[in-house]
């Protein structure tokens, strides 16, 4: 408009100062022009002093000639028009709709107003809003479309669509032009941001949002029906991860236990096998009583191997024990050790926070003062929880998530379950039935219905409020809902309330701990076998060699008894 003005082109000239000094600067030139044409064509001028703030009325010419001299000048002035003895802009806006693509409704300039465009006589002229949005799963978000680029889609998006085919009007869709991306704040002044903000100062018709109705609001903006069942705020967490290895029973015990599990298989084999060994009483020392025909008496091996074999057994036995411990374990897993608000505030294993600027902080932070306040102004003896006192601390230490999608990253990538997120009902549930990882914990608290938001004082109020009624009439709503809050994706997901018990695949390891057990025990038994082999070698040996001593000894013998020796006569 002030390039055109300033007769320039382009589209980035300064309306200030410029303009007011331009538009000053050529009105007298073009009254200048008027006056050189009246002197010339022979009237007289009469300068009559005069005071611009006095209302006493001036006496006017009693011809026409300053009003035709100065219709005659105006034709070299474009951009300046006389409406009724006003000098104004001269302009001239070509007017298109909000439709895509837009199309032109016609022209309006200073001197005939508005004029329809040819193609439009016949038509029905269509209203336009502005309706501000903001991003908000599901209810608002972009998807790349088709040819690369990001549409907007969404619970809301879909709605403004049905409502704008209904009550015949076409619309854009306007995000907060503070760039805050919020739903809005309230200022101590008074004032609002975001999309409040945009709505009280005349930015936009109207907002269809998650946008939650509220007290402090209302003061500022009229909401019609709500469009959206309760909602409110719910924990979100991530199931404890199910770890699966053939050695899953170990995890029932501490690593310390099984060691000294170990530990006591080694020292009761060894102490077995020294009894079996140095006992006057054990099967290896009382041979003679074990082996009496009809005695039946069970009675220790002497060899290590059995004693280990034994223990194993022994071994095997507790660990089947143990499995009682182990399906406890499975039929807890997914399960968290929080069931609602209040479990959350009384424990501090779990860390939890909320997302900035949003209204669960706000909820939280009142929540807090009213506790504080009650305190300090009821007797000693009301039983004051500070709840939320301490759930407001606990948020404030942890830090705070400047998104949403900050937030649910968080949840999911926790691997233990020691996180909480503290959230929009209607988000928490939309990421938790896309999601098989995701829990909600407990019931919904604080909760308050979704509703469209106008200026006030705004017309559309009681026309949009008679539309959703008509939707819930046609169940229009149940069908978004199904649509946006798709719970088949759940019934996929593994239940793990219902077990399957224990199956191999986490039982294996025990049958792997005996079979090493027993593959020991059969190893200590050839090695045992293979000593005793060497040892009877060893003692055939030996027995060959006193044979063969024996029998030199006897050869000897009968040698000397065979051939005496000559006896020697002495004769005195």
């Amino acid at each position: 408009l002030c390039c055109q003005f300033l007769s320039k082109s382009g589209t980035t000239c300064s309306c200030q100062p410029l303009i007011n000094e331009d538009f000053t600067r050529r009105s007298f030139d073009l009254i200048a022009k008027v006056f050189v044409a009246i002197k010339k064509g022979g009237s007289k001028i009469i300068s009559i002093a005069s005071d611009c703030t006095s209302k006493n009325e001036v006496a006017k010419p009693s011809d026409n000639t300053y009003a035709n001299n100065l219709k005659t000048a105006l034709a070299s002035f474009n951009d300046i028009v006389n409406l009724n003895n006003i000098l104004q802009v001269n302009l001239e806006l070509d007017i298109f709709t909000g439709s895509k693509p837009p199309e032109k409704m016609g022209v309006w300039s200073s001197k005939q107003f508005f004029k329809l465009d040819a193609s439009q006589e016949g038509k029905a002229i269509l209203r336009h809003f502005r309706v501000g949005v903001a991003i908000s799963m599901p209810f608002t978000f972009l998807k790349p479309s088709e040819k690369g680029e990001k549409e907007i889609q969404g619970f809301c998006i879909r709605l403004l669509e049905k409502m704008a085919i209904d009550m015949n009007f076409t619309y854009e869709l306007v995000f907060p032009t503070d760039n805050s991306g919020s739903f809005g704040k309230k200022y101590p002044d008074g004032g609002w941001d975001g999309l409040i903000g945009d709505l009280v100062n005349g930015s936009t018709h109207m907002i269809v949002a998650a946008l939650t109705m509220t007290s402090e609001r209302e003061e500022a903006i009229d909401f019609v029906a709500p469009h959206f069942e309760q909602t409110g705020i719910s924990i979100v967490m991530k199931k404890a991860e199910k770890e699966v290895s053939l050695f899953k029973f170990m995890s029932v015990l501490d690593p310390e236990v099984w060691w000294c599990i170990l530990g006591a298989i080694i020292l009761t084999a060894l102490v077995l096998w020294i009894l079996d060994r140095f006992s006057p009483f054990s099967g290896q020392n009382k041979k003679s009583t074990l082996t009496t025909p009809g005695n039946s008496h069970c009675h220790f091996s002497s060899n290590l191997s059995s004693c280990i074999l034994v223990v194993c057994s022994f071994n095997a036995g507790h660990i089947y024990s143990q499995l009682g411990g182990l399906f406890n374990s499975r039929k807890n897993a997914g399960k968290t050790p929080v069931k609602s608000l209040e479990d959350l505030a009384k424990q501090s294993k779990i860390n939890y926070t909320v997302v900035n600027n949003s209204a669960t902080l706000q909820y939280f932070a009142n929540m807090a003062n009213a506790e504080d306040e009650l305190y300090h102004t009821v007797v000693w003896d009301y039983p004051v929880k500070e709840q939320y006192g301490r759930i407001f601390k606990v948020i404030k230490n942890s830090g705070m998530f400047e998104t949403t999608d900050d937030g649910f990253k968080r949840v999911k990538t926790d691997r233990d379950g020691n996180f909480a997120f503290i959230h929009d009902t209607a988000e928490v549930r939309y990421e938790v039935y896309s999601s098989c990882d995701l829990l909600e914990i407990g019931e919904p608290f604080a909760e308050q219905p979704y509703a469209i938001a106008v200026q006030a004082g705004s017309p559309l109020q009681e026309e949009i409020s008679k539309e959703l009624l008509d939707l819930q009439k046609d169940r229009y709503f149940e069908t978004l809902v199904q649509e946006f809050w798709n719970t088949s994706k759940k019934r996929e997901c593994p239940n793990y309330e219902d077990t399957e018990g224990i199956n191999l695949q986490s039982l294996g390891g025990v049958f792997i701990a005996t079979l090493v057990g027993l593959t020991i025990g059969m190893l200590t038994l050839v090695g045992e076998v293979f000593l005793a082999k060497k040892k009877d070698k060893n003692m055939v040996k030996s027995i060959i060699t006193e044979k063969q001593k024996s029998a030199r000894i006897i050869e000897g013998i009968r040698t000397k008894v065979i051939h005496p020796r000559p006896r020697l006569a002495y004769r005195y």
